[in-house]
C-alpha cells in the first residue's frame, strides 16, 4: 500500500500548487512542508524497526538468565541497575533517538539548501519567496 503520508501530500499539492517546472524542486518543497507529518511516522517506524532488529539478534531467554546470574553475583539488583547504567553510558553515548533526530535534521538542512536548476535559488529561498 501507499505510505501514510501520501494522501496528505496529495491533498497538500492540490491545495498548494507549486509553480516550479523541476520535479525535484517540487519534491524538496513538499518534503519541507510535510516534515511534521513525516517526522511523526518516521519516528514510529524507526522505533519499530530498531525493536524488531534487536529482537532478531537478542535471545531474551538467555539475556534474562544472564541478568539473574549477574544479580546473584553482585548480591543486589540495585547494583545490576547501576552496572546497566554505566554500560549504557560507556557503550551508547548517543541514544538512538538523538541519532535519528540528527539524521532527520541533516536531511532537512540538505533539502533546504538544494538548488533549483530553473531559478538557481536554493529551496529555502523559494519557500520564503512564496510566503
Amino acid at each position: 500500500g501507499d505510505h501514510p503520508v501520501t494522501a496528505k501530500a496529495t491533498a497538500y499539492l492540490a491545495a498548494h500548487p507549486l509553480p516550479f517546472q523541476e520535479e525535484h524542486t517540487k519534491l524538496e518543497i513538499l518534503l519541507v512542508a510535510m516534515i511534521g507529518e513525516y517526522f511523526d511516522i518516521a519516528a514510529k517506524e524507526f522505533a519499530q524497526e530498531a525493536t524488531y532488529e534487536m529482537m532478531g539478534v537478542v535471545d531474551m531467554i538467555h539475556l534474562n538468565k544472564l541478568y539473574e546470574q549477574l544479580c546473584d553475583l553482585l548480591g543486589r539488583e540495585s547494583l545490576m541497575v547501576k552496572l546497566n547504567t554505566l554500560t549504557r553510558q560507556y557503550f551508547f553515548p548517543i541514544p538512538a533517538t538523538a541519532s535519528f533526530l540528527h539524521g532527520l535534521t541533516r536531511q532537512l538542512v540538505d533539502t533546504l539548501t538544494q538548488r533549483d536548476m530553473e531559478t538557481s535559488r536554493q529551496v529555502f529561498q523559494l519557500i520564503v519567496c512564496q510566503m
